[in-house]
């Protein structure tokens, strides 16, 4: 059964939210890659 909604789902998407900002890949499986750093709009994607 898996949680779709509440805190810490919001948490992790927000957290890769970020990380793209950053110019970092958070990959579900916990792998990190680099990235080409991306905008502010990551975020509002994230919030929508």
């Amino acid at each position: 059964m898996a949680i779709h909604s509440g805190l810490i789902p919001r948490f992790y998407k927000m957290t890769k939210a970020v990380a793209q900002i950053l110019g970092t890949a958070l990959h579900e499986n916990g792998t990190v890659g680099k990235i080409e750093p991306k905008n502010v709009i990551a975020l509002k994607k994230w919030y929508e």
